[in-house]
């Protein structure tokens, strides 16, 4: 009888620990939850020389639906989306919006963009005039 109580203590014991520890079926490199990491920031450079580091305090899905107006003048030479996965993946894209407000679709979308001074281009090749932004998981 000792044995049996035993016995069922043991498979218990297994089922509770194999149960606690369970991993998330997340994926690797996702953040808490499954979702991108908290505070997304990005550095951009105009054409000018002219830095802006916009960035959103708070957590997913909050901080991509939050639009941030930019110089809206100058096209855009560098764009890197800073916040990365624990694997080192960018958690964002940027998307660049040719109108205030987050207005209408994206007129390009990137998580890092640089080629030796060149101006970042849309789809239809032209420049990229940013007026306002947001951040895309």
């Amino acid at each position: 009888m000792l044995a049996n109580a035993l016995s069922l203590l043991a498979v218990a014991l297994t089922a509770l620990t194999a149960t606690a520890s369970a991993a998330p079926a997340n994926g690797p490199g996702t953040g808490p939850n499954g979702y991108p990491p908290a505070d997304p920031i990005a550095q951009l450079q105009y054409s000018t020389g002219y830095y802006a580091y916009p960035a959103i305090t708070g957590e997913y899905p909050t901080n991509t639906q939050t639009c941030l107006g930019l110089e809206g003048i100058n096209p855009l030479i560098y764009v890197n989306s800073v916040r990365t996965y624990p694997d080192g993946r960018r958690a964002y894209k940027v998307q660049l919006f040719g109108d205030w407000g987050c207005k209408g679709a994206p007129v390009a979308e990137t998580d890092f963009f640089y080629q030796d001074g060149q101006t970042l281009k849309g789809a239809d090749g032209k420049e990229v005039i940013a007026k306002s932004m947001r951040f895309a998981p």
